[in-house]
């Protein structure tokens, strides 16, 4: 991922969600890029916004509600990386307060999503649905090879990002 941050205006983020893949991807890239500033995180368990706090150092404003985050005037951008059930109505919310949004799919339920969607069209906003993971190369050629019987009959898959 490459941030580019045109003119002098500090990206300042928001994290909804303080999983494995915001633990182990936006933040170590976030935290090398000038021009950007992890400022608040939304975690539902106390164990986890105490992780958040060790990463991020005390300065970051912590929350339990990802609602409470968006209110933060402070952040213009959020990255949101919840359980699936979320993700569509966190990123409506975000947008419809005016932020920046990358949200990582997948979506559940069709009424949520469109509504993610239609806030997303007229939100004037950055809205970026993570879908690279359906997009590369080597996920397609896997999936081509276990659909084709390249890789016999299996019974099990493991796969380590």
């Amino acid at each position: 991922m490459e941030i580019k941050n045109i003119g002098n205006a500090t990206i300042r983020v928001g994290l909804i969600g303080m999983g494995s893949w915001p633990q182990e991807s936006y933040i170590p890239i976030l935290a090398k890029e000038p021009g950007v500033e992890i400022l608040a995180v939304a975690a539902r368990t106390e164990a986890t916004l105490r992780l958040a706090q060790d990463l991020l150092g005390s300065k970051i404003t912590l929350y339990n509600d990802y609602r409470e985050l968006l209110a933060n005037s402070d952040l213009n951008t959020v990255m949101i990386g919840v359980p699936p059930i979320l993700s569509a109505s966190a990123a409506t919310a975000a947008l419809e307060a005016k932020l920046h949004v990358w949200v990582e799919p997948p979506f559940v339920g069709v009424g949520h999503t469109t509504q993610m969607l239609m806030s997303a069209q007229t939100a004037k906003r950055v809205f970026y649905p993570n879908l690279e993971l359906r997009c590369l190369p080597a996920v397609l050629a896997l999936k081509k090879m276990i659909f084709d019987g390249s890789l016999g009959n299996l019974c099990s898959v493991t796969v380590n990002l």
